[in-house]
């Protein structure tokens, strides 16, 4: 069950941070991210974490992957009679998560109630989470696809957290920063009032893997080590393929060995 009055403390703990930060309000270029992600998509993204949330959970993945979600997109509705399989009480908001069956797919919206921005998904994530669900087919797969893959990751006890309540990218945000990890205070402190929350669905895992070189070093936790930290995915697409490559294979790895 989401701890709600948790993840509103961090919500607004981070609304005020980007509200009053010098960095963003005096610079023309960051200015935008001074109006915060609304907290209903903070709070939908939880729903759907939960919703696919194992009954044991035996390994986590921490990542910093969901995109903004603006106040247009939560207007929006998944018509449950358009999914391939039965979801029986499956959340019914569009938010910007890999959890969210609607996030890359808008055949299953409700008439009228689409995403009016680019709703192309995350292939990336899509990869890392069907080789540890033993889906991969060498792409990304349907939404039928999707949802076996979530499936098995909730059979075999794997378990995805954000690390970040607050999205950090923002891809609306044509011709100006659209991620907060170019100011890494912010970035920092965002994940870190995000973790007061986060860190408490950590539990007694200590199968715990960070997605992302700025999530490990933003969080002083001891229960997220080098040793379990693979590179973003798109680090693959500056250079650093083979390293990446290496941290999925250990990663994947691990989750076999569930």
């Amino acid at each position: 069950m989401v701890d709600t009055d948790s993840l509103k403390r961090a919500h607004d703990k981070i609304s005020d941070l980007l509200l009053n930060h010098a960095s963003l309000r005096k610079t023309f270029e960051w200015a935008p991210w001074t109006s915060a992600e609304p907290y209903e998509a903070a709070l939908a993204g939880e729903r759907y974490r939960y919703y696919w949330k194992p009954s044991a959970v035996k390994m986590i993945l921490v990542a910093e992957s969901h995109l903004f979600t603006d106040v247009d997109d939560l207007a929006c509705r998944i018509d449950p009679s358009k999914l391939p399989i039965s979801l029986p009480n499956c959340p019914t908001e569009f938010v910007r998560l890999v959890y969210c069956p609607g996030y890359g797919d808008s055949s299953v919206f409700v008439a009228n109630r689409i995403p009016a921005g680019s709703n192309s998904g995350t292939d990336d994530y899509w990869e890392i989470l069907s080789r540890c669900a033993d889906t991969w087919t060498g792409m990304t797969g349907d939404l039928q696809w999707k949802l076996r893959t979530l499936q098995e990751l909730q059979k075999k006890g794997i378990w995805l957290l954000d690390a970040s309540v607050h999205a950090c990218c923002n891809p609306r945000l044509r011709g100006r920063p659209n991620n907060l990890a170019g100011r890494w205070s912010v970035y920092q402190s965002i994940l870190r009032a995000s973790w007061e929350y986060v860190s408490q669905n950590l539990g007694d895992c200590a199968n715990t893997w960070c997605i992302g070189h700025n999530v490990k070093r933003a969080l002083p936790d001891p229960r997220l080590v080098w040793e379990r930290t693979i590179l973003q995915p798109g680090s693959a697409r500056f250079g650093h393929g083979d390293e990446y490559r290496k941290g999925l294979g250990a990663l994947v790895a691990a989750a076999r060995s569930i």
